[in-house]
């Protein structure tokens, strides 16, 4: 199924598709075909070499149907999924710049009267790839996102199979014991919230 199938709907055929996705919610259960994705790996940037693997970035593309699926979740919880002032990353209208110019005023201020600095860098590149499903279910259970959505995705994450495509070729099946998705809809709200607790130690300290 692809996109259009769904922004083109007929509206007989809704009732339907609100059933199937409230069943999915109630039974915690989603079946094997929805869950499908196929990983894509694309250069980093222009110019690396494509003979090292350390040079693709892998992008998961999932089902129109869990993409949807994440957005309802998305729009009815983006409050539990809100992170404090300190993350920049994966935030509507923050980035990296932001971090940087923050960064150079707190030097500059502390210079300025006198005062050294002394920095600590955490290289998270391999982040995404590293997040525990069951730490990060028991922070959005602190965060009062219900116990069936949480349940729902803990299923979803310990169900889901992937398949890597090179150049139409595709691999066996195999599933992925810890991660959020790399493309996937909720991946970055996920990551923040499993985050946030250490920018707060930091912030607090």
């Amino acid at each position: 199924m692809q996109s259009e199938h769904l922004r083109f709907l007929p509206e007989i055929s809704l009732e339907f598709l609100v059933t199937f996705l409230n069943s999915c919610l109630s039974h915690s259960y989603l079946p094997l075909s929805l869950l499908e994705v196929c990983i894509k790996p694309i250069i980093k940037k222009k110019g690396l070499s494509g003979i090292k693997s350390c040079n693709y970035r892998p992008i998961a593309i999932a089902t129109s149907m869990s993409k949807l699926l994440e957005h309802l979740i998305l729009a009815k919880y983006s409050k539990e999924l809100t992170v404090g002032y300190w993350q920049f990353g994966y935030r509507k209208n923050l980035g990296t710049e932001m971090a940087v110019f923050a960064l150079k005023n707190v030097i500059r201020h502390y210079n300025g009267n006198g005062s050294p600095i002394f920095t600590c860098f955490l290289d998270a590149s391999k982040a995404f790839d590293c997040v525990l499903h069951e730490k990060l279910c028991t922070k959005l259970l602190k965060r009062n996102v219900p116990m069936l959505i949480v349940k729902l995705f803990y299923v979803w994450c310990k169900t889901q199979r992937f398949k890597n495509d090179w150049v139409g070729n595709l691999s066996r099946d195999f599933g992925v014991f810890k991660s959020v998705r790399q493309g996937g809809v909720l991946s970055p709200y996920l990551f923040n919230v499993y985050m946030d607790e250490l920018g707060a130690t930091l912030a607090n300290s």
